[in-house]
């Protein structure tokens, strides 16, 4: 039964992790495209300060899910968390 239980919470946090780490990369991944805009191409001063704006915006804090306001989830995140788990347990198997 406990085993069960130990599985459940490892899948509902591989499943919420993948969808706020891309909820994260989808946000940030605007900023590429903005980047690549010509501002000779734009004729009136106000659009380019707006894009300016979105743009300091988009590379502030992280638009994430975050875990008590504290800690945005991201890959980097998932990965570091996935690799303490394993060394967790690379070391209590060692021990055993």
């Amino acid at each position: 039964m406990m085993l069960f239980w130990a599985l459940m919470v490892c899948i509902n946090f591989a499943i919420l992790g993948c969808f706020a780490a891309q909820v994260n990369e989808k946000a940030h991944d605007i900023g590429n495209y903005i980047h690549d805009i010509g501002v000779f191409d734009i004729s009136k001063n106000e659009d380019v300060v707006q894009i300016h704006m979105f743009l300091s915006k988009l590379n502030g804090p992280p638009i994430a899910f975050t875990l008590w306001n504290i800690l945005p989830i991201t890959k980097e995140f998932i990965l570091t968390v996935v690799g303490v788990f394993i060394t967790y347990y690379a070391l209590v198997a060692q021990t055993i």
